[in-house]
């Protein structure tokens, strides 16, 4: 469809800019000087607000202490993460988006995540948790759990997981058995 542009609120016309310079040719005088002015305006305070509204989401996510990873469902491919990730696991962002989910999980290949998501698919509420180890850049591993769903976008299936890690709880964990095994 041609843009709809508008001489008056109430005259809108639909206009590609060929025709528009056309129309604007018949504003001038015998010498070709302009006679008129054409101003064209959009009214861009709905998509304004949506920007903003997106740009809160952003800032909320990436304020979160958990790891948020979305992946497409299809192909494995990361679509997108919170700063949390890059700070978990020590990469940047552009480093993590090479990346495939079995670069980062220590406990899975690329067989064994696509049975994981085929089940998943048939889990009531297509969601699950799971605990699992994760692998920094510097070949660290930590425990995590991950609550994963799918969710179905016009774009297509993407797996939001949502992971913290336990270190911190596993080691109260240890402290806490060691001092009911030594009554301290």
């Amino acid at each position: 469809l041609a843009p709809t542009w508008a001489l008056s609120d109430r005259i809108p016309l639909e206009l590609d800019k060929e025709a528009l310079g056309r129309l604007a040719d018949g504003y001038r005088n015998a010498l070709g000087e302009p006679q008129h002015e054409i101003a064209i305006m959009e009214d861009i305070t709905a998509r304004k607000a949506e920007e903003a509204t997106l740009q809160r989401f952003r800032t909320a996510l990436d304020s979160s202490a958990d790891m948020v990873f979305l992946f497409r469902m299809r192909d494995g491919v990361l679509l997108d993460f919170n700063e949390a990730v890059c700070s978990y696991l020590g990469y940047t962002r552009e480093e993590l988006l090479r990346l495939r989910p079995q670069d980062v999980r220590t406990d899975i290949t690329a067989e064994g995540l696509r049975a994981e998501l085929d089940e998943l698919l048939v889990t009531p509420g297509r969601t699950n948790i799971i605990v699992t180890e994760y692998r920094r850049k510097d070949g660290s591993i930590f425990p995590a759990e991950s609550r994963r769903s799918i969710l179905d976008t016009p774009q297509g299936r993407v797996v939001v997981i949502n992971s913290r890690d336990l270190s911190e709880r596993r080691s109260a964990e240890r402290r806490r058995a060691a001092q009911a095994r030594y009554g301290a």
